[in-house]
């Protein structure tokens, strides 16, 4: 390596200088001698541009710099310096150090420059030299770069030394070109002359795109050759490391894309045949769509000669020629459902049933849009408007702007696929695990992911608006440059990441700055028709920014739609269903969509909803945020319905989901329409009245709408009803029954309503209970309603919860109509309808009882509102197209519901068989074997029964007497039940009737498996016109005039005739509990007045024990089962760990002695297994006899315990029913010695 230092020599032309002139400006010329090797440096107009904006901006001095012919190194070169004075002076002094410190450096040294030479043996392309001379140049070094030959000299640079702003050391030189600088030698393209012709128009296509960045940016050069008769072409690049790196990927993946291979198909030989007899014409035309390609289809060598990329595609049209494939997609909110074992092998089953075979199921979860409509901003409850609000913040809502060709967008979410991410800080730089200060912030993974670093963050310094402005424009503009540099033709998503940004103070104007300065970028004549998705990433935190950008672009935005998107999380499971060429993979199509339907995910539809006269926009939201806490998705979209656009809306989801959606929709639908109703009509009534509801509120001290009565126990749960309540606009207040300070009576007179909420705590409490007897005999309006627990758990307290509803219904006489949680879910709205048919919100002293008044005059409506007015309300062009819509919808129905053709003939054959065995007389054989068997059955019974009628008899004189009234009824029981085992075979002449109607109505068109809604014009199907089929009938009061009425009573008999309608759920209820408090009350009745008898049962042979009464219900234990595992029961283990930690037991008043009686004997035994003495599968606990035999002590025991004669027995504070046990097994004790020393003696 030499270093030279060369002296210039400044020839200052005398006349030159002269005075300010009229502008006020100074001037002076300098001349640089041709021969001085600093006009190299001005020969080359990058370093002559920089040095021009280097005097303006540090000395306000105009430098003018004649374009130099770069061949003509005789003509001097003439710079002119302009501006004042002392600035031409300071500027001509900075020259002249500049030139003074040039430097040369060759690069020679074959140990410290082996790099360079390699390049400058290798490359024999000048363009090098521009790429150096631009890549140092965009450092701010001035540089001048040469070679001493272009086939095989060396590398020359000249360059500033020193310590001016252009100046560069060696050793910068050095690190820039072993590191930064990379070359690739020779890409070769074989048989280039016969290359496909798509691959030759997208190589075309690279070469010139990377020639056009040369030309543009001069930071690479793509060097290539190809000589005539040549069959290969090679191609080099050189540059910036990372350019070159992206080059050498783009141009190999091109090579490997259009690769030809030959490729095995796989078909056997009749495979082959029959797509050769079936299918040469598409495959024939395959071949042509893809001749740019070359592809070749060779069925018979089953071969496929085609490029790298079309192979799988060309083998899966061929496959699909002889597999037919379809694939069968459900969307749904994630974890909606999850397909069970049991739904795998149904749909494999029904797959198979059709010939067809389940490929695979795929299940995918990424976030896409959901439509949120748009609804008119009103005034509604406190709690709708907080819910909302809380459910729209929450929302990453799309918003988008249009500029050109191009969309910007914002995101709140990093999970979305984009072609390139542009990052500003160090964070973000190690999150990407990139280093910042490596090549020139360009970076692409192995995997194809691309990074773009540009630091930048708003500076809290810059206090200046037009400082974060400009600051803002050289961000957003130098981005959108590299991008276009990089991968101009590759990248249509372009993503922001905006870490940090959030904490300028002004965030507004920053979105504002950053926005519109994006708009004014992509609307350029450079960048729009780029198509370019710009988009602008938030993460969760940063909510606040988020709403910022979304409100400024909201403002910008100049097209109005009727609703918004945002994005959630959708699975979709797609089963890709195979089989070979037949028509039954439609049918195994209409199967698995129907199983799916029916068990896993269904659809309801919603049509015309979200009425605008109902629903607001707080409503909407409302809805949405409860289909999707639930797992349902809601979709909306339109229908074309001729002249007009109807707006329809699916629930999709599981079938408990979406039917509780629809309720959810109707309950606040109706809620309000109750609202606005009953707001209507108190306007009306307001309009005669002098005294306005507000001074009705003022007139009334410490008055309520509500007062909710309640146990303190359950403080949470009415606390959180009282508060809802109040968000509606009821004014409340919250009364604790079973404190002694409660004064429930005293506010009878200031509240509207009570709400009495009934609970087991409230139930346990006498206080309480004293309170609602108050309530109840007040005559003041009350509403009952049920609080319960979702942490209550049903199988271990199903005691308590049945014993507090029990309480409920003798209580107040009606079953639970509502029945709140901490949830307040439907259960809440329906009591919300309730009130508001009683009052309005906030007014006190004011109810209005609909259900006397309003309702009354809709129910008048209604009986007044017959056919002829519904059909005077339409005109004949409605009344036709409602019957349109309605025959297309009976012909979805039908073609839905349908049964297939398979499953059709399969029933009638079925049904055919059975009335052919029932011609056959093998039903009737059937009927009287069932008839003898249970005549059997009766007959033994018969005497089971007289058997204990004579123990009873035995027994003493009044139990006879009672037990022949019982079997009297018993008898009574028998002669109805083999009534009714004789009239069998008119309920089979029925079954059978209706078999032979349904085998007429399959023969005569199509059958469905559900039922056709009749024709309406309201859509209600109580408004439809029924044929009535009998029109003479006797009403039912009048054939039943003359008979008795009907008795209960178990020990009368009554008549079996029942004319009339079925009776209602209530009335079936009442007539059970009577009949079950009746043998309550005969049970009690007989303990109270049997006589207690003691008497000598030595010479006795048995003694036995029977009740009164026999209740036919079935206590019947399965053998192998667990009657009661105490070792799960929730309350004994709760017991047992009180007990074990020496705390006192919690004892109930209602069942002190029972519970104790129950503790005594099973926490010993739970003590036993807890601690391993017993086995869970031991013989004690199984109840089995064992194989062990006992010990001396316990059969001395035993034989103690057997003893007559034992002190034991002989205590007379025995109750009677325990004596009466003793003396029997006494008894049976004796009989079992005698027997055994019989046995002995023989």
């Amino acid at each position: 390596m030499f270093d030279f230092l060369f002296s210039l020599s400044f020839i200052t032309l005398k006349a030159t200088s002269y005075t300010i002139n009229n502008t006020g400006t100074y001037s002076k010329i300098y001349t640089i001698e041709s021969k001085s090797i600093g006009m190299k440096f001005f020969k080359s107009e990058l370093i002559c541009s920089n040095l021009t904006k280097y005097f303006l901006k540090n000395y306000n001095v105009t430098c003018h710099i004649p374009i130099q012919n770069q061949y003509d190194t005789k003509v001097a070169l003439h710079i002119k310096l302009s501006g004042v004075k002392e600035n031409v002076k300071n500027a001509r002094n900075d020259i002249h150090s500049l030139l003074t410190t040039i430097k040369t450096k060759i690069f020679n040294n074959e140990d410290t420059d082996k790099k360079i030479i390699h390049l400058s043996k290798y490359i024999y392309s000048d363009s090098t030299l521009t790429i150096l001379q631009k890549i140092f140049s965009d450092k701010k070094k001035l540089t001048f770069w040469e070679k001493t030959n272009i086939l095989s000299g060396y590398y020359i640079v000249h360059y500033i030394s020193g310590q001016h702003t252009f100046s560069v050391s060696e050793e910068f030189i050095n690190h820039t070109v072993n590191n930064e600088i990379s070359y690739v030698k020779d890409i070769v393209i074989q048989n280039v002359e016969n290359i496909q012709p798509k691959f030759r128009k997208e190589l075309d296509e690279f070469i010139n795109d990377k020639k056009e960045q040369q030309l543009q940016y001069q930071t690479m050069s793509i060097i290539y050759c190809q000589y005539p008769f040549q069959t290969e072409m090679k191609i080099s690049f050189f540059g910036l490391r990372n350019q070159v790196d992206i080059a050498k990927k783009q141009i190999k993946l091109l090579i490997n894309k259009h690769r030809m291979r030959n490729i095995w198909i796989g078909l056997d030989s009749k495979q082959r045949e029959f797509l050769l007899d079936n299918y040469v014409h598409e495959i024939k035309n395959l071949e042509i769509d893809n001749k740019d390609d070359n592809v070749k289809i060779q069925i018979r060598e089953n071969i496929i000669i085609a490029p790298q990329y079309l192979i799988m595609k060309i083998k899966q049209l061929i496959q699909s020629m002889v597999f037919q494939t379809i694939i069968l997609t459900f969307r749904y909110i994630k974890n909606a459902f999850i397909l069970t074992e049991k739904d795998d092998l149904k749909l494999k089953s029904l797959a198979q049933n059709y010939n067809c075979e389940i490929n695979k199921i795929d299940i995918e979860t990424k976030k896409e849009f959901i439509i949120l409509p748009k609804g008119k901003n009103i005034s509604t409850s406190k709690y709708i408007i907080n819910e909302s609000n809380q459910f729209y913040s929450s929302l990453s809502i799309w918003r988008k702007l249009s500029i050109s060709n191009n969309i910007i967008e914002i995101h709140k979410s990093y999970d979305l696929t984009v072609d390139i991410t542009i990052i500003s800080t160090i964070s973000d730089a190690i999150k990407e695990n990139i280093d910042p200060k490596y090549g020139n912030g360009y970076f692409e993974s192995d995997t194809g992911k691309r990074v773009l670093f540009i630091e930048w963050s708003p500076d809290l310094s810059q206090q200046n608006n037009n400082q974060i402005n400009e600051s803002i424009k050289k961000f957003i503009s130098t981005s959108i440059k590299q991008i276009d540099m990089f991968c101009t033709n590759i990248v249509k998503t372009i993503a922001f990441a905006t870490t940090d940004w959030e904490n300028y103070d002004n965030r507004k104007q920053l979105a504002e700055y950053i926005l519109n300065e994006m708009i004014n970028q992509l609307g350029s004549k450079h960048y729009s028709h780029r198509s370019w998705k710009i988009i602008f990433l938030f993460s969760d935190q940063q909510n606040e920014f988020f709403n910022e950008f979304s409100q400024v672009i909201l403002s910008i935005q100049k097209e109005e739609d009727d609703y918004e998107q945002f994005f959630y999380p959708i699975s979709t499971t797609s089963i890709t269903v195979k089989t070979s060429g037949n028509s039954n993979i439609s049918k195994c199509e209409n199967s698995i969509n129907n199983y799916m339907k029916k068990n896993v995910l269904t659809t309801i539809k919603l049509n015309d909803p979200f009425y605008p006269e109902i629903w607001n926009q707080h409503m909407i939201n409302v809805y949405y945020k409860y289909c999707l806490e639930n797992c349902v998705l809601p979709k909306i979209y339109y229908i074309e319905k001729e002249t007009t656009q109807q707006q329809c809306l699916d629930l999709i989801g599981s079938i408990s989901s979406v039917n509780k959606a629809k309720e959810k929709y109707e309950l606040m639908s109706e809620i309000e329409r109750q609202r606005i109703l009953l707001y209507s009509n108190i306007s009306k009534s307001d309009e005669q009245l002098s005294t306005s509801p507000t001074q009705i509120l003022n007139n009334i001290c410490d008055s309520y709408n509500i007062i909710i009565n309640c146990c303190s126990d359950d403080k949470i749960l009415s606390h959180h009803l009282a508060n809802r309540l109040i968000d509606e606009g009821y004014l409340v207040s919250i009364d604790y029954s079973d404190k002694t300070s409660s004064t429930i009576g005293s506010k009878f007179n200031k509240t509207d309503l009570i709400l009495i909420c009934f609970s087991s705590n409230y139930s346990e409490n006498a206080n309480s209970m004293t309170s609602l007897y108050t309530t109840l005999s007040s005559g003041k309006k009350y509403i009952p309603i049920m609080l319960t627990k979702n942490s209550l758990n049903h199988v271990d307290d199903w005691l308590r919860i049945i014993h507090t509803e029990e309480l409920y219904y003798d209580s107040f006489k009606e079953e639970i109509k509502f029945k709140l949680d901490e949830d307040l879910a439907l259960n809440y709205d329906k009591l919300l309808i309730e009130l508001l048919h009683y009052m309005k919100p906030g007014t006190v002293g004011r109810t209005y009882l609909m259900s006397n008044t309003m309702l009354n005059k809709e129910e008048q409506e209604e009986e007044n509102f017959d056919q002829s007015n519904i059909f005077s309300q339409f005109t004949s062009e409605q009344i036709q197209e409602k019957e349109q819509i309605y025959q297309k919808q009976i012909e979805e129905i039908l073609e839905r519901d349908k049964i297939s053709d398979d499953e059709l003939t399969y029933l009638i054959s079925s049904l055919k068989q059975i009335l052919e065995n029932c011609e056959n007389e093998e039903c009737s054989t059937s009927t009287e074997s069932t008839r003898d068997t249970s005549q059997d059955e009766v007959e033994k019974e018969e005497e089971e029964e007289e058997q204990y009628h004579i123990n009873e008899d035995n027994e003493n004189q009044q139990n006879e007497k009672q037990e022949v009234q019982l079997s009297e009824n018993e008898e009574n029981y028998q002669n109805k039940h083999d009534k009714e085992i004789i009239d069998v075979p008119n309920y089979l002449s029925a079954f059978l009737s209706s078999i032979q109607r349904w085998l007429e109505k399959a023969s005569n068109g199509p059958v469905i498996k559900s039922n056709l809604p009749p024709f309406t014009l309201t859509g209600d199907f109580n408004d439809a016109i029924f044929q009535m089929p009998s029109t003479n009938k006797v009403p039912w009061w009048v054939a039943n005039a003359n008979l008795d009425d009907f008795d209960h009573s178990p020990l009368e008999h009554h008549s079996e005739s029942a004319i009339g309608p079925c009776i209602s759920y209530d009335d079936a209820h009442h007539h059970y509990q009577k009949i079950i408090n009746k043998d309550f009350q005969f049970q009690e009745y007989k303990q109270e007045h049997v006589t207690e008898v003691e008497q000598d049962q030595t010479n006795t042979d048995t003694i036995t024990v029977n009740t009164s009464h026999h209740s036919r219900f079935n206590t019947t234990i399965k053998r192998g089962t667990n009657a009661w595992d105490i070792i799960e029961d929730r309350q004994l283990i709760q017991e047992y760990e009180r007990r074990l930690a020496g705390e006192k037991s919690k004892e109930s008043d209602r069942y002190n002695h029972g519970w104790n009686r129950i503790l005594e004997r099973t926490l010993p035994l739970i003590s036993d297994i807890k601690e391993g003495k017993i086995d869970m599968t031991s013989n004690d606990l199984q109840g089995k006899i064992g194989t062990n035999l006992k010990t001396k002590k316990e059969i001395k025991e035993l034989n103690a315990l057997d003893d007559p004669n034992n002190e034991l027995w002989k205590n007379k504070k025995f109750s009677p029913w325990r004596r009466k046990f003793i003396q029997t097994k006494l008894s049976n004790t004796i009989k079992w010695q005698e027997f055994c020393a019989a046995q002995t003696n023989k």
